[in-house]
């Protein structure tokens, strides 16, 4: 399965590059080649970040992944 989302008054690229590179998760953001989906849920032009979480993920990853999420929220904040 895929998430797709943002963070109010964050830029979703912002929000991307950091958790790659401060904190190796990777991700994308942009509109995922599907600019009429973002039109209609109001995230053009910026898009979302999205994550797959897959087989191999575990809760830890989870966890830190959340962790992360509120750690560049805060800094930005």
């Amino acid at each position: 399965g895929a998430l797709s989302f943002n963070v109010k008054n964050l830029d979703p690229s912002m929000l991307g590059f950091r958790l790659d590179r401060e904190y190796g998760i990777c991700c994308r953001v942009g509109l995922h080649c599907a600019p009429e989906a973002h039109a209609s849920i109001g995230t053009l032009p910026e898009g979302t970040v999205r994550l797959s979480p897959g087989y191999f993920n575990t809760s830890d990853d989870i966890e830190r992944t959340l962790l992360a999420i509120r750690a560049i929220v805060r800094d930005e904040s």
